[in-house]
């Protein structure tokens, strides 16, 4: 590859802005993210240009636009999107500012709760070929392209406080009956299954996470309510947050598998959450006893509630506490 001996145009964008200092608002909870896109075109002798490999690209640092200290190790960075979306907008597209021999790469960026900035104006930085070279150069037309030798292209993060919704922010619905499945050497006698969907009350607000694991196979319930002498023991399961159509399997034990696992097909809603419960005449062990659980809303903001059995586990709550002050309850049984 050609020797870089310098750069046309060096450019850090925000959030898909080719503006500069274009402000890019997140919350500070580790989750939200802001996306970064950084434009270099390279050159060699004769001004023939140098396309830049993915590892060039790669090392471009991040740096106080006034310091030019490297400000990399207060942010989280990833090449890809998570499900978070961004502050007050849906997800940037392309500009289609890049001309084609121009080499780019995206990132995204999210802060973390201990940062304690309340705005910071932010450059690039890279070395290639042992020459380092800066976008925060005061004197220099702002814009990304070479001016007077340097370059000046910067963006404003702005880091925003978390903040706590509670039970009452809330909303569950009993969905009734769902149908279920047995997976490759499971068995069992007829099932009653009964579907709950979880929800902000505030229709501008989405549950897109939680703290459920998306990786534990199965999801295990978490409580049962087993009746003296009745013939409605009852079982109940908190389902982790997936997309709409994607399948549940569900633990017919605390933990591990067993012969009696299911699996449902719940997922019907984007930006909500469900849950799970059972009703038989043949369980043995009473653990009846609510979840702690973090809902996720679409800004990355986590919400601590409980999801409650309730009426012998024939239905759930959501309360602000362990034993439960009823906020929301789903219909009777």
């Amino acid at each position: 590859m050609a020797r870089i001996i310098g750069l046309n145009h060096f450019q850090i964008k925000g959030n898909g802005s080719p503006a500069d200092q274009h402000e890019c608002k997140v919350y500070k909870n580790g989750r939200q993210q802001f996306q970064v896109d950084i434009v270099i075109e390279a050159y060699a002798e004769g001004g023939v240009i140098v396309p830049l490999s993915k590892d060039q690209l790669e090392s471009v640092r991040l740096i106080n636009y006034d310091s030019g200290a490297v400000v990399d190790s207060q942010f989280s960075r990833s090449a890809t999107k998570n499900v978070y979306e961004f502050y007050g907008a849906p997800p940037p597209s392309r500009t289609g500012s890049v001309k084609q021999n121009m080499s780019a790469i995206t990132f995204f960026m999210s802060v973390p709760a201990s940062a304690n900035f309340a705005q910071m104006q932010i450059a690039a930085e890279i070395t290639l070929d042992g020459a380092t070279y800066r976008t925060n150069a005061r004197d220099s037309a702002p814009g990304g392209h070479v001016d007077k030798g340097k370059f000046n292209s910067s963006i404003l993060v702005a880091p925003l406080a978390a903040y706590l919704l509670s039970a009452r922010d809330f909303w569950i619905a009993y969905l009734g009956h769902i149908g279920y499945g047995y997976p490759a050497g499971g068995s069992g006698d007829n099932r009653y299954f009964f579907r709950w969907e979880i929800m902000f009350r505030n229709a501008n607000f989405r549950i897109l996470g939680s703290d459920i694991s998306d990786t534990a196979y199965p999801t295990n319930c978490f409580s049962q309510f087993v009746r003296a002498g009745g013939n409605k023991d009852t079982r109940h399961w908190a389902l982790p947050v997936r997309g709409v159509g994607q399948r549940a399997d569900l633990g017919a034990a605390f933990e591990g598998t067993n012969i009696h696992d299911v699996f449902v097909l719940p997922y019907d809603r984007h930006g909500a959450a469900y849950a799970i419960h059972e009703e038989a005449s043949w369980l043995a062990d009473q653990r009846y006893t609510s979840k702690k659980i973090m809902y996720i809303d679409q800004n990355g903001c986590g919400h601590y509630v409980y999801l409650l059995p309730n009426n012998n586990g024939t239905t759930f709550q959501l309360s602000d506490t362990a034993t439960g002050v009823l906020v929301d309850s789903g219909a009777s049984m």
